[in-house]
């Protein structure tokens, strides 16, 4: 008996005559695996839904089901016929790059750009810094348009910032560097995430902290630099997945040629059946070191009650021509479209908005992205990187070491320093309170002993880390939603 809409689904918290409550399944699904909903257009709140991206809705009176339909799809708009060379290949997606940067750079406000240091957003503050060199056409562009956002985190494995330094002296820019103190972290780890109003695997308070510094010097436009690890296999998931299909259709030799010198030589030499050591296939790709997507996935403490492995319902309209798609294309268009991506474009709107500053992705210009769904697996990935095609179209315009990283870390909250840190007490008092040990989503008492335990060794990784954090992240929602 009642239609209401928002931006976001903290709104919902304050609407008159309707009380919001969580949704158990939904909760659950997001606390194992933090990128299953958002694609699907669910969230983890009764009765709540998303319109999903390219889509409209039509609400009819007295209506009881409301369809989604679907006015826009990547695939309908892919190039059949591409430039036959590699190289005339390279030049047209640098030319739409490099409008899709010229294009958002128009603006009546000032902007700024989120750097980290890493390939995507390098490219983004490189190309605008090109693009003003060449003085053609600035009309609408900000006088300062210089200023990059890095954030740091000093003597921790995160800490990106020396790579973000060589960008910036390269390109003669003008930084602003972000250190958290650590006895605020806590205070604003609880603010961020109840703003937030969702469930990640890691705390998206150091995300929030760029674009508040950023309104704090009056930038209230960001370019940055998302969606081209979705679509050209930038995590080790991605290729790992690439590389065990290509495994079954082609012999040892022509992966060779595929891969090039990525895989280590003694990779190649395994069991045809044994698919277990595909984590250490890629090696050359990305170092061990790395924060590894799919390890997000896995269920180290072994406390939740065991659940069904099926997707959740997709509320839009499917795309008919997703059944055309090769295998290749299809795990790039899962991770763009329905997992990852949608994820973490979430966050960043979150984030971003909370401080009033939008944020505009050149990468996700619809010209670029169906051209890079046209392409081929060997433009995207081959000697001895991913993300081919955009490092080869900026040669000679971002600094030669930052091109060829092979390092990805990501904006993430350093949690394994915090966690016995700035954390230690916000993560005991959660793990401790009545919400967390009575509830039938997980075995509070195991997890409660099994956090003591690391808390007390110091043993906490990556992995571990990201597998308590999203029940704290429900916590602290939890708690905020009783208020209301």
């Amino acid at each position: 008996n009642m239609f209401a809409f928002a931006s976001e689904t903290i709104s919902f918290k304050y609407l008159n005559n309707y009380h919001r409550k969580i949704n158990d399944n939904n909760l659950q699904k997001a606390l194992i695996n933090p990128f299953s909903i958002e694609g699907y257009g669910h969230t983890i709140f009764d009765g709540i839904f998303q319109i999903l991206p390219g889509h409209y809705i039509e609400i009819e009176e007295n209506a009881k089901i409301i369809k989604q339909k679907r006015w826009w799809s990547t695939l309908r708009n892919t190039i059949d016929k591409l430039p036959e060379s590699y190289e005339s290949r390279v030049e047209n997606f640098k030319y739409i790059f490099r409008d899709a940067c010229k294009i958002r750079m128009r603006s009546d406000v000032s902007i700024g750009t989120a750097l980290s240091g890493g390939v995507d957003s390098s490219a983004i503050y490189c190309m605008i810094n090109h693009l003003m060199k060449e003085k053609e056409n600035q009309e609408r562009i900000p006088n300062n348009w210089q200023k990059a956002f890095i954030h740091t985190f000093p003597e921790t494995s995160l800490d990106e910032s020396e790579f973000a330094k060589k960008v910036i002296a390269y390109t003669k820019g003008d930084a602003t560097y972000i250190t958290p103190k650590n006895k605020e972290v806590a205070e604003n780890i609880i603010s961020s995430t109840i703003l937030f109003d969702g469930i990640y695997a890691t705390p998206i308070y150091p995300a929030s902290e760029i674009y508040k510094a950023m309104r704090k010097d009056g930038i209230k436009v960001s370019l940055d630099g998302h969606g081209v690890d979705e679509m050209m296999f930038g995590y080790s998931s991605l290729l790992e997945k690439a590389y065990k299909y290509m495994r079954q259709c082609h012999n040892k030799k022509e992966l060779e040629n595929i891969f090039g010198s990525v895989l280590d030589k003694d990779a190649l030499i395994f069991n045809r059946n044994d698919f277990s050591r595909i984590k250490n296939l890629i090696k050359s790709f990305i170092p061990s070191k790395i924060i590894h997507l799919k390890l997000l996935l896995e269920n180290l403490f072994n406390v939740m009650p065991k659940m069904s492995s099926d997707h959740m319902v997709y509320l839009g309209e499917t795309d008919s021509q997703l059944s055309e798609l090769n295998e290749l294309n299809k795990i790039a268009f899962d991770s763009f479209h329905l997992s990852t991506l949608p994820t973490i474009l979430r966050n960043f709107d979150r984030v971003s908005m909370q401080n009033g500053v939008e944020i505009r992705m050149p990468f996700m210009d619809w010209r670029l992205v169906t051209y890079v769904f046209s392409l081929q697996f060997s433009d995207k990935v081959g000697d001895k990187f991913n993300k081919k095609i955009l490092r080869d179209s900026m040669y000679g315009i971002m600094p030669e070491e930052i091109r060829r990283r092979k390092t990805k870390i990501g904006l993430n909250a350093p949690m394994i320093e915090w966690f016995t840190g700035p954390m230690k007490e916000l993560i005991m008092d959660s793990v401790s309170s009545q919400i967390f040990q009575s509830s039938s989503l997980w075995n509070g008492k195991k997890l409660k002993k099994i956090t003591e335990q690391h808390m007390k060794e110091k043993t906490w990784s990556w992995v571990l880390c990201s597998r308590l954090w999203p029940y704290i992240n429900a916590v602290i929602l939890m708690e905020s939603n009783k208020k209301i």
